[in-house]
């Protein structure tokens, strides 16, 4: 399935027509939350075969993810690339790709977008940037905020059950569309603008 993928960066065998792909495309930053994303994974790993897709710019930094992995049960089950992959690349592991857990705060997810615009749907919470973009029905709410840094960061805190339960209602349920991402958001609609904007620089 993921046969364009460098075997070099890839820490597990190919991935199996009868697996439950989930990615999660996240650089290793505090405010990622590699946490909430793999115990969601575990949770869903109850009830299906399941392969979690982590791509990410490196396993010890802020997060380790090798720990994570193995305190909640997921050796094994993981597929692991680093560092830089082509666009091409990208697009055809989020479309092949069952879901897509959008696990940082931001103000706009790259990876939440480009899995919507390759049809493949995304949970995230419903805080920050994502809202926005991402459809209602796959937002989870938080349960409560926290504050972190010497700037007091206002942080999203979830329970990783609401997110399990969401993602299994939209791997039961979802249809893959041609496009999650809504028309607003195609390069045809947003080049108005920017050529407006190229066009009074220009001036």
């Amino acid at each position: 399935m993921f046969a364009m993928l460098d075997p070099k960066n890839a820490t597990t065998p190919p991935i199996t027509e009868d697996e439950t792909v989930v990615g999660i495309c996240a650089t290793n930053q505090s405010r990622k939350d590699f946490p909430l994303g793999l115990e969601t994974c575990a949770i869903l790993a109850r009830n299906r075969k399941l392969r979690v897709w982590i791509h990410c710019d490196g396993l010890e930094r802020n997060w380790s993810i090798p720990s994570l992995l193995v305190d909640y049960g997921l050796i094994g089950k993981e597929l692991l690339t680093l560092g830089y992959l082509p666009d091409s690349v990208m697009a055809e592991a989020y479309s092949a790709s069952d879901l897509t857990l959008g696990i940082g705060p931001e103000g706009f997810g790259f990876p939440a977008a480009e899995s919507l615009a390759c049809s493949t749907p995304v949970i995230s919470g419903s805080y920050a940037g994502a809202a926005d973009f991402v459809p209602e029905a796959f937002q989870v709410e938080p349960v409560a905020f926290r504050y972190e840094g010497s700037y007091s960061c206002k942080r999203p805190v979830y329970n990783a059950t609401d997110w399990a339960e969401k993602a299994d209602h939209v791997l039961r349920t979802a249809s893959r569309s041609d496009t999650l991402l809504g028309s607003r958001y195609e390069w045809k609609e947003n080049w108005k603008a920017w050529e407006a904007w190229f066009r009074e620089a220009a001036k």
